[in-house]
């Protein structure tokens, strides 16, 4: 049981997993936050994304991204129930994604140097925008997708496919540049191809458990 847990909630096999620190410690400290965001509204997140952006050591378990997107939510919650105004013009939130990916291929292509400084600022830069993005997109650019069918069908497995699609991907990924060979032509089919079959075997899976042993798969899945 120990080792599980310690594969869990400190050196989880699986990345995505990270988040579970850091969301243990937000909950576990969200009383200390509650009066500072309930006064200082959205002046409570400077102090958490001055540490983000400075590159203050972190770990999992203080990681200053977390509790800064964190308190954003929390002051949120009570702008909310204040009754406070959100949401941005329609025309921001049709702005936004086309420019967020925009930039993220723009990044991608002219980024020569991972380690420098800049690169690091412009990085965070962009994962501040993407949030902004999607959450103020989404109404003109991914509701009109809710409905789809492929949509709804995979819905069911979203939590999955979040969760076990590593480290099944980088295998897949490895395996087929070692197959093709690591030419621009072959690592952007490699790219493009590796993260279909890893849905299509993780959704087969999921499907197989949530068939023949739903409490179990809803166990696993927190009911999502």
């Amino acid at each position: 049981m120990g080792h599980l847990l310690g594969k869990l909630l400190s050196r989880p096999v699986a990345y995505p997993l990270w988040f579970l620190q850091t969301l243990i410690l937000c909950i576990a400290i969200s009383p200390l936050l509650y009066w500072p965001v309930r006064w200082l509204r959205w002046l409570a997140i400077a102090p958490f994304a001055a540490l983000w952006v400075l590159g203050s050591p972190a770990t999992n378990w203080n990681d200053w991204k977390g509790l800064a997107f964190f308190t954003v939510g929390a002051v949120l919650a009570l702008e909310l129930r204040r009754g406070s105004r959100v949401t941005p013009p329609a025309w921001l939130g049709r702005s936004l994604l086309p420019v967020w990916a925009t930039c993220c291929v723009l990044f991608t292509a002219l980024l020569r140097d991972e380690s420098a400084p800049w690169a690091h600022a412009l990085h965070k830069a962009l994962m501040c925008l993407g949030v902004a993005a999607i959450w103020f997109g989404y109404e003109t650019y991914l509701e009109p997708f809710k409905d789809r069918r492929l949509v709804v069908a995979l819905i069911p497995f979203s939590f999955m496919i979040f969760v076990v699609q590593e480290p099944l991907l980088t295998m897949l990924q490895r395996l087929g540049l070692h197959a093709l060979g690591t030419s621009g032509t072959d690592m952007l089919a490699v790219f493009l191809i590796a993260p279909l079959v890893t849905l299509a075997i993780v959704v087969g899976a999921a499907a197989l458990l949530r068939r023949s042993v739903p409490r179990t798969y809803a166990w696993l899945t927190g009911g999502r």
